[in-house]
C-alpha cells in the first residue's frame, strides 16, 4: 500500500517515509513557485557491483521498476522491433520537486539503455505541480501495435488521497509521452471528498488484444484502495478502449471484490491478466483477509465485449483447499493463450515454519480449474537457509516454461533469486529452486546493497527461444559516491562454457547446440543412449536422472551422461565352410559356428545353412539344412559340422552361409550379425540320369563333358554295357563307328562321345546312366545332306519336333521305339523331343542347326 500498509517485511514498505522526507526537504530548499533546481544531470554510471544500470544516476533514489517487451503482433506475426525492452520506475525529480515516473528503453537486448544518459519522464513534471504529490509504483504494458502504456499511483497532497494516473507514448521509442505534453490522464474517479482513496495498492495494467488488426487494444487496470467512509479496502477496476484517452473508472470506480454479508475483511493487492485467443477474458486475483486474521487468495473473471461483464458466480478462493492457516503477500500472475499462472509468498501460521515460501497455482482452461484443488502445493524455492523470499514475479513462454524471480537474503546482502520449471502444471516437483536457488544479481562484497522489487518479462528471440529480461532496484555499491542512492539494475552479461562427456555408449544433444552461453541462459540436455543401452544418470556438475534436463548456465559446466548396457540376446554367426566342388544331389559336410554374444539367455530358435549367389546371406537364399535348439545361454558358442544332402536342381557356384535364428524367433539387440558367408565358393556340377533297358537303347549326352572319353562318360554303367555305335555323316566311306567292350582296342574306331552326338548302346541289364557336366550354351551343329545321327543338347522338355528343327528344312525325324524291329519310329511335327535321347534327322542339303534353350 502506498501509505505503508503493505505487510510481511516487504522492502517496499519503507519507501513512503523516505519519499515524504525527501519531498519535505525539497519544498524547504526550493520555492514552490519559480523553482530553479538544477537539471537531472550527472556522470553516466553504466555498471555498479558488476550489475548493469538501466537508470541514469543523478544521485536520486530509483525504486519500484516494471518491465515489458514489445510483443509479436498476432495479426502480422512480426515484432514491431526485435529485442525492444521497456522499463519504468519512480524517482525523485528536481524539475517537479516530487517523485515522478521515469522511463528507459533498450533495443539491443539489454546491452545498452537510453536511461544510461538521461531518463525520460512519463508523469507530468511541470512546475508548479498542482498536487505537490508523488507518482510511485508504476506498471507498464505494450500492446500488439507497439504502443507503450503506463499507470501509477499519484498522491494528491491537498487532501492526502491517492488516484490512478496514466500516460501513453506517442511513438514506440518512448521519446514523447501524453502526460508530459498535455498532463496525466486520470484512470480512477476523483471526488475530492471522503470517498477518495486514502490508501492505494500499486495499480496493475494489462492489455487485451482488440478484435481486429486495425482496432486499438483494450487496456485493463486494477488496484485496491481504502477510504475513510467505507473503512475497508476493496479491489477496483477500470478499462479503456481508446488507447487510454478515456477510462470507465472516471465516471465511477468499479468495485469487484465486495464480499457482502460473508464477514470477510480487507481485499487488497490485486493482479490482472487476460487470456483466450482474442484476449477477451479478464482474470483478477487478490488477497482477502479472513475471519481469524489469516488470508486467502480470491479469483474473479470477466468477459469483454465492447464493455466488461464480471461473472460473480465464478468468484472462488484459489487456496480454499490448502488446510494451512497462512499469511499471504506478493501475488504475481501471467498467462499465455488459455493458461494462467499464479505465484505468491506465503508465511504459515506461527509455529508451523520459521520463514516463508513461494507457491504456485495454475489453470489450463481460462480459470475454470486450478491445480491447487487436487495437487500437493509445493514451494518453488528452497528454504534450507530459513531466509524470507519476497516480491516474487513470474513469466511464462509459449511452451509453458515458467521463470520465477524474487528477492532473498544471500550471505550479507539481499539478491535476486530464480527458479525454473519446464511444465509447472504437469509436474509441480520440477522447480529447479527446490534443489537450490540460482542467484542472478552480483553479490556485493564491500557493502550490503539490497536488490529488491524485481520485475520480469520474456523476450522471444529470433531462433524461437525465450530469454527472461529482469530488472530490480538496488543500492549502488560504489564507495566513490557519497549519496549511495538506489538505481535500476539489470543482470550482468557473462558467458559460460559447457563441456559434455559420456560413460558407456550414447550421446548428449544440446538445444541450443552451442558451447558458449550467456549467463542465465538455459540449455536443454538430452541423453540419447545407443541401441542396447539405457541412460542411467548425470554426473559432475549435474546430478540425478531427469532426462531431458534444462540446465541453467550460471557458471562453466562440465556434464557427463552415464549409460548402462541393457540385458540383451545377440545371436552372432561366426564362420561357415565346406568343399569347393560337388555334383548335383551329392551329400556334403558343412562346418559352422555361431554364438550368443549377448548378456541374456536365448529361448528356442532355429539356425539354417544356406547357399547364396553372393556374400550376403538372407532367408531368400537356398536353404539346404536347418535344425532347432531349445535354448542357448549367454556367451555360449555352438560349433560343429552337418551332413547335408543337396537337392536335385541346385547347380552352379554358391557361397556357404550360416544364419542363426533365421526365423526371427528371438528378440535381439542386433539382427544384423546373425549371418555370415564363407570366403570360398562351392561349385555344383549338373547331373543327368538316363534310364536304359536291356538290349539296344538310343541315347545322347545333354551335358557338356570336360572329358569325352567313352569309358569316362559311361563310368556309372561300367561293366553293364557291351557295344556303343555312332553314325558319322561326314565319313561317306565308313560312317558307322563302333566301340565294343570285348574287342581289342585296335579294332574300335569310336573313342569319344559328346553332347552333339546320338549313339546306340547295348545293355546287358537295365541300368541308369548318370551324366555330370555343364549345361550347354548355344550349340550349333552342321546337318549334312541326308541322314544325321544327333543328340538333343538341352534341358528343355517342352519343345516339339517342328520347333526344334525350325529353319533346317528337315523332312524326316525318327526316334527310338523299343517295339519296332529296327527300334525306330517316324516322329510327327508335334511330338515332344526329350533330353538324353538320340535322333535321326534327314535334310535335303547341308544346313546349320542351332539349339540355344
Amino acid at each position: 500500500m502506498t501509505n505503508g500498509r503493505e505487510r510481511n517485511g516487504s522492502k517496499r514498505n519503507i519507501i513512503l517515509p523516505m519519499v515524504i522526507l525527501i519531498t519535505f526537504i525539497l519544498i524547504i530548499q526550493f520555492p514552490i513557485l519559480g523553482i530553479s533546481a538544477p537539471a537531472d544531470t550527472n556522470d553516466t554510471l553504466v555498471q555498479v557491483g558488476d550489475d548493469f544500470i538501466v537508470s541514469f544516476d543523478n544521485g536520486q533514489t530509483a525504486l519500484h521498476p516494471s518491465i515489458a517487451i514489445t510483443p509479436t503482433n498476432p495479426y502480422t506475426a512480426e515484432k514491431k522491433v526485435a529485442g525492444r525492452i521497456h522499463a519504468v520506475w519512480d524517482e525523485f525529480s528536481l524539475e517537479s520537486g516530487a517523485r515522478e515516473i521515469h522511463y528507459s528503453m533498450s533495443d539491443d537486448g539489454g546491452a545498452s539503455w537510453s536511461g544510461e544518459g538521461r531518463d525520460n519522464l512519463i508523469s507530468d513534471p511541470r512546475q508548479p505541480k498542482s498536487s505537490f504529490g508523488d507518482a510511485i509504483n508504476p506498471s507498464i504494458a505494450v500492446d500488439s501495435h507497439g504502443i507503450i502504456h503506463v499507470v501509477w499511483a499519484e498522491h494528491y497532497a491537498a487532501d492526502n488521497t491517492w488516484e490512478v494516473h496514466y500516460s501513453r507514448s506517442f511513438d514506440e521509442l518512448g521519446n514523447k509521452w501524453t502526460s508530459v505534453e498535455i498532463g496525466d490522464t486520470l484512470v480512477s474517479r476523483y471526488d475530492g471528498g471522503g470517498s477518495d482513496a486514502h490508501e492505494m495498492s500499486a495499480p496493475k495494467i494489462t492489455v487485451g488484444i482488440s478484435p481486429g488488426a486495425e482496432g486499438p487494444d483494450i487496456l485493463h487496470v486494477v488496484w485496491s484502495e481504502y477510504n475513510y467512509e467505507s473503512k475497508i479496502q476493496e479491489v477496483y477496476y477500470s478499462c479503456s478502449k481508446d488507447i487510454g484517452q478515456s477510462w470507465s473508472g472516471n465516471g465511477k470506480n468499479i468495485m469487484i471484490s465486495y464480499r457482502g454479508e460473508q464477514g470477510q475483511g480487507d481485499a487488497y493487492d490485486p493482479v490482472i491478466t487476460t487470456t483466450s485467443e482474442s484476449g477477451k477474458v479478464v482474470h483478477v486475483t487478490w488477497i482477502q483477509k479472513q475471519v481469524g486474521n489469516y488470508e486467502r487468495i480470491f479469483y474473479l473473471r470477466a468477459v469483454y465485449n465492447d464493455g466488461i461483464t464480471w461473472i460473480p458466480e465464478n468468484e472462488m478462493s484459489i487456496t480454499e483447499n490448502i488446510p494451512d492457516r497462512m499469511l499471504v503477500s506478493d501475488l504475481s500472475m501471467t498467462s499465455y493463450f488459455r493458461d494462467i499462472h499464479l505465484i505468491w509468498q506465503q508465511t504459515p501460521d506461527e509455529g508451523k515454519a520459521p520463514e516463508g515460501w513461494i507457491y504456485y497455482a495454475g489453470s489450463p482452461d481460462d480459470g475454470e480449474y486450478w491445480t491447487t484443488y487436487d495437487q500437493e502445493v509445493l514451494p518453488i524455492n528452497n528454504n534450507d537457509d530459513f531466509n524470507m523470499p519476497i516480491n516474487p514475479t513470474i513469466a511464462v513462454t509459449d511452451k509453458m516454461e515458467a521463470h520465477v524471480f524474487w528477492s532473498e537474503l544471500h550471505e550479507e546482502s539481499v539478491e535476486i533469486h530464480t527458479s525454473f520449471n519446464p511444465a509447472p502444471m504437469d509436474d509441480p516437483y520440477k522447480w529447479s529452486g527446490q534443489e537450490g536457488d540460482i542467484i542472478i544479481s552480483m553479490p556485493d562484497k564491500d557493502l550490503i546493497a539490497d536488490a529488491n522489487n524485481v520485475s520480469v518479462a520474456l523476450d522471444k528471440l529470433p531462433d524461437g527461444s525465450w530469454e527472461p529480461q529482469v530488472i530490480w532496484d538496488e543500492l549502488n555499491n560504489d564507495k566513490s559516491k557519497a549519496e549511495q542512492n538506489h538505481e535500476i539494475h539489470y543482470p550482468p552479461t557473462k558467458t559460460w562454457t559447457l563441456s559434455t562427456t559420456v560413460t558407456g555408449s550414447g550421446s548428449i544433444a544440446r538445444s541450443p547446440d552451442q558451447d558458449v552461453f550467456d549467463d542465465g541462459d538455459y540449455v536443454l540436455l538430452t541423453a540419447n543412449p545407443s541401441a542396447g543401452w539405457s541412460f542411467d544418470h548425470w554426473e559432475l556438475d549435474l546430478g540425478g536422472s531427469t532426462n531431458p534436463y534444462s540446465l541453467l548456465m550460471n557458471s562453466n559446466k562440465n556434464v557427463r551422461a552415464v549409460f548402462t548396457e541393457d540385458p540383451y540376446i545377440d545371436m552372432d554367426a561366426n564362420s561357415v565352410s565346406g568343399p569347393t566342388a560337388c555334383n548335383e544331389g551329392d551329400t556334403i559336410s558343412i562346418a559352422r559356428s555361431f554364438s550368443n554374444t549377448g548378456t541374456q539367455d536365448a529361448g528356442s530358435f532355429r539356425y539354417g545353412l544356406y547357399l547364396s549367389t553372393n556374400t550376403i546371406i538372407s532367408t531368400g537364399d537356398n536353404l539346404v539344412y536347418s535344425t532347432s535348439y531349445s535354448s542357448m545361454t549367454a556367451g555360449a558358442t555352438n560349433s560343429g559340422s552337418d551332413i547335408v544332402p543337396l537337392p536335385m536342381g541346385l547347380t552352379g557356384t554358391y557361397y556357404y552361409g550360416v544364419y542363426a535364428d533365421d526365423l526371427y524367433q528371438v528378440s535381439e539387440s542386433d539382427e544384423g550379425n546373425n549371418w555370415v558367408a564363407s570366403a570360398g565358393t562351392l561349385t555344383i556340377t549338373p547331373r543327368e540320369d538316363v534310364s536304359l533297358s536291356i538290349g539296344w537303347n538310343l541315347v545322347s549326352i545333354p551335358l557338356v563333358q570336360a572329358d569325352t572319353t567313352i569309358t569316362t562318360v559311361l563310368t556309372s554303367i561300367s561293366g553293364n554295357y557291351e557295344i556303343v555305335k555312332y553314325y558319322d555323316a561326314t565319313d561317306s566311306d565308313d560312317p558307322w563307328k563302333t566301340y565294343s567292350v570285348s574287342n581289342p582296342s585296335s579294332l574300335n574306331d569310336l573313342s569319344d562321345i559328346d553332347h552333339k552326338m546320338a549313339f546306340w548302346i547295348q545293355m546287358k541289364s537295365p541300368d541308369t546312366l548318370t551324366v555330370y557336366g555343364a549345361y550347354p550354351g548355344s550349340t550349333v551343329t552342321t546337318l549334312y545332306s541326308g541322314w544325321n545321327f544327333v543328340g538333343y543338347p538341352t534341358q528343355d522338355t517342352t519343345k516339339t519336333v517342328s520347333q526344334v528343327f525350325t529353319g533346317t528344312n528337315y523332312d524326316i525325324v525318327e526316334g527310338f521305339d523299343s517295339d519296332d524291329p529296327y527300334y525306330l519310329t517316324v516322329l510327327g511335327s508335334t511330338d515332344v523331343m526329350v533330353p538324353g535321347t538320340g535322333y535321326w534327322v534327314h535334310v535335303p542339303s547341308d544346313t546349320p542347326w542351332t539349339v540355344d534353350w
